[in-house]
């Protein structure tokens, strides 16, 4: 069993936070992919819309959840997220089906919008260059702050899409939808990153067995020293709203973040799908470190150990943790939290927080040794 001791990311911060300011760094060489892998893990940070790292070649994969805005046709104002703006319709993937029209107080007309940001608050720290952007249905789709709209129009299989021109600011790029149709409302959104070193990513639209790559050359390349990479923060696991399978975010979602703790459209955290882990695990043949949410079910537990056991390469070992920092009370922690509320149930009575919570553990590990029975040397239990 290894032993999980107190860790810190460096060089993040949230969205809500004074910016840091991020240092610059000097040229080097990358290390050849045949180097062997550090005896050093790495944590991987909360899939955000403000992140330095370019982690998809699809943008959009790391959008902010969706912000419901209220157009005044009136006076042409628009609020964001303002709490009188009723939540966003939105399907089980995520996107818009339909946006709210109402009448305020004074007899305006109020329209909903929805809109969303990437590579905001980064001091233009991102790329630059000529995104595109494409989408299925039918509606009226905007760009602005950053990205400046070159040329429009509909893809051979019938796909609307503009070029963006983007020079990158603190901005980030702006999408919005002003209107759309019930019957066949705009989804499935893709904004492609630039060309980068000959290699082209629009069009491709990744789903598990695909023979590309979701993730971006580069972050793959920052990433390919590390031997094992924990996902603790992508699964948002300290703010885990997941309770059973449904509750999980899978390959099919238009994003793979929650933001900063979910949204009212989007109230449900629930972190990066397992698909998309252990493609990036096998990108990089690295070994990935797992945390499952502290309110997950056997089934959930399950069926995600399947997952992993069916589709890591041969070879790779599976680290598998129950929650994280569960002594810490602090702000976001809620699995502490969660932990103390399970001892005041009668099943409980006379635990305490350290006991209840090793049987939460126990638990969980035992259903991942029984998935991997007769590989257990693909298995490294975690406390």
């Amino acid at each position: 069993m290894s032993i999980n001791r107190s860790r810190r990311r460096i060089g993040t911060r949230r969205r809500d936070s004074a910016p840091l300011g991020f240092e610059g760094c000097e040229p080097r060489q990358m290390m050849a992919a045949d180097v062997p892998h550090m005896r050093v893990g790495m944590n991987l940070e909360n899939v955000v819309d403000w992140p330095p790292a370019w982690t998809f070649t699809d943008a959009f994969k790391a959008s902010r959840p969706w912000i419901s805005h209220a157009f005044n046709t009136a006076t042409w104002a628009t609020s964001w997220d303002d709490p009188g703006t009723p939540p966003l319709a939105l399907d089980a993937d995520g996107d818009v089906t339909r946006l709210a029209t109402w009448t305020n107080a004074a007899g305006q007309t109020i329209q909903q919008r929805a809109g969303t940001l990437m590579f905001r608050g980064l001091g233009g720290g991102y790329a630059g260059g000529t995104y595109r952007a494409e989408w299925d249905g039918k509606g009226t789709v905007s760009f602005g702050f950053d990205a400046r709209v070159t040329a429009t129009g509909r893809t051979a299989s019938g796909r609307a899409f503009a070029d963006l021109l983007v020079t990158p600011t603190d901005d980030g790029i702006y999408l919005l939808i002003e209107s759309t149709v019930p019957t066949d409302p705009v989804r499935d959104f893709n904004v492609w990153m630039p060309d980068w070193q000959g290699q082209r990513f629009a069009g491709r639209s990744w789903r598990p067995g695909d023979a590309f790559s979701p993730f971006h050359p580069l972050f793959l390349q920052r990433l390919a020293p590390f031997g094992t990479i924990r996902f603790m923060a992508m699964q948002e696991t300290n703010s885990s709203d997941i309770r059973t399978w449904a509750d999980r975010r899978d390959a099919a979602d238009i994003r793979q973040g929650s933001g900063s703790g979910g949204t009212p459209s989007e109230p449900v955290v629930n972190g990066m799908s397992v698909e998309y882990m252990v493609q990036l695990a096998n990108d990089l043949h690295a070994d990935p470190w797992f945390n499952m949410p502290h309110m997950a079910d056997d089934a959930f537990v399950r069926s995600f150990a399947t997952y992993v056991r069916d589709h890591l390469e041969p070879g790779r070992k599976a680290y598998v943790e129950w929650s994280n920092e569960i002594w810490n009370f602090g702000w976001g922690f809620e699995a502490s939290q969660w932990v103390m509320e399970q001892t005041k149930l009668p099943a409980n009575a006379g635990l305490d927080n350290w006991q209840v919570a090793g049987h939460e553990a126990k638990r969980d590990l035992d259903i991942w040794s029984e998935v991997f029975a007769g590989q257990t040397g693909r298995l490294v239990r975690v406390a």
